[in-house]
């Protein structure tokens, strides 16, 4: 068993480290400098205007809620595959240890994110809840301590059917919630119910080997975490794994409707395609959220236009879709053609794009000045930068 897992963590990580280097590229990388940068200056606004260490209960409420909604960061990755339920079922009595290898493995990261969450949540905690730094520390111990005991659940739940159900996970997690809000209310109330919960499951663990190894869950819950990786990389690359299906919906001809064949490609190949619209609608959307809390003008309109800048290089390569479809090549059409439909369309979804982010700076700095002047600089680039872009992208 040891063997197995080393073998299918090596690959994992290299798999991971494969669509990593797509996800953080140089302008995404930039994006998030500039993103964070504005999250940090809003949040340290944010603090100043707060009483100081008043430790009113709405405050301990959010650091409660904060805490907790950090305990869903990092999951426990069994990396079991399909073809396990056939060809590993016979080794069912060795599958504690090939599990407790794997939580052994994905610990140190779920416990980083709880150290993440707790250091930005440090100021607030100190400034607001009125904590010292040394009593802050109680606040990362409790986390982590249940961060492990979520990975002990997930463990026995391979082997429980009760621990499957969604109303006994959902009672884990309320439970967790009402510790976190103890230790922020009442101590000594949080301190018995976290023992409580660890007593709970060390029994529970004791018996654990005396159920069958559930198979088809353990396979299930895997492939679900795994989709969610995939499709977070999905954004911004091509994966295999990430399959979608195509419906005819003739209702909606009338919105793709195109005058030459390479209009009618492009507008049904975005509309179409996940990597397109959705990434579109993404990214646009996640922009307008962004300048929405950034009451800074200039700063929101800098990450509006990188946004921008970053969305117009995600959607350049659908140029390309279509080159590997002998008709286009002899089809009679020239270049420019395909030029001057792909910069229409382009130019009509940016624009729409533009229009929202904009809007989104403006109601965040609550000044329509600087969402009309963030609205300008993007049409400008939509009528030149896109243009450019486009004309260098097809001539390749």
């Amino acid at each position: 068993m040891e063997e197995i897992w080393k073998t299918r963590k090596e690959r994992y990580q290299k798999q991971q480290l494969k669509y990593l280097r797509y996800v953080f590229n140089d302008n995404f990388v930039l994006a998030l400098f500039f993103l964070f940068g504005g999250l940090a200056y809003a949040y340290a606004d944010f603090l100043k205007a707060l009483p100081l260490a008043s430790g009113h209960w709405i405050f301990k409420l959010t650091l409660a809620l904060v805490l907790w909604l950090g305990l869903f960061l990092g999951k426990f990755a069994s990396l079991l595959q399909e073809a396990d339920v056939v060809f590993l079922s016979p080794l069912d009595y060795q599958m504690v240890t090939y599990l407790n290898l794997a939580a052994k493995s994905s610990l140190p990261l779920a416990l980083a994110g709880q150290f993440l969450v707790w250091i930005c949540a440090l100021p607030f905690i100190v400034t607001a809840v009125g904590f010292s730094y040394g009593q802050s520390l109680v606040f990362l111990f409790v986390t982590a301590t249940l961060k492990i005991l979520y990975h002990n659940f997930a463990l026995q739940a391979h082997y429980y059917p009760k621990f499957q159900t969604v109303t006994y996970r959902w009672g884990l997690r309320i439970l967790a919630l009402a510790i976190l809000i103890s230790f922020v209310t009442f101590i000594p109330l949080g301190i018995l119910l976290l023992f409580g919960l660890i007593l709970v499951l060390a029994l529970s663990k004791r018996q654990m080997t005396k159920h069958l190894f559930a198979w088809n869950y353990a396979v299930a819950i895997e492939a679900q975490r795994q989709m969610g990786l995939y499709r977070l990389y999905n954004l911004f690359t091509d994966v295999p794994m990430v399959k979608s299906s195509v419906k005819r919906r003739k209702y909606l001809d009338i919105f793709l409707r195109g005058q030459s064949p390479y209009a009618y490609l492009f507008v049904r190949g975005f509309a179409r395609k996940e990597e397109y619209a959705n990434l579109w609608l993404r990214l646009t959307m996640l922009t307008f959220v962004i300048t929405l809390f950034i009451d800074n003008g200039w700063l929101a309109g800098l990450i509006a236009v990188l946004f921008y800048y970053m969305l117009a290089l995600q959607l350049l390569p659908l140029s390309k879709r279509y080159d590997e479809i002998v008709f286009t090549h002899l089809y009679p059409l020239d270049t420019t053609v395909k030029k001057k439909d792909l910069t229409k369309l382009l130019q009509k979804v940016m624009a729409l794009s533009a229009f929202i982010m904009a809007l989104g700076v403006g109601l965040g700095s609550q000044s329509w000045a600087f969402g009309g002047g963030v609205l300008v600089v993007l049409i400008l680039l939509n009528q030149g930068l896109l243009k450019h872009l486009i004309a260098r992208k097809v001539g390749d």
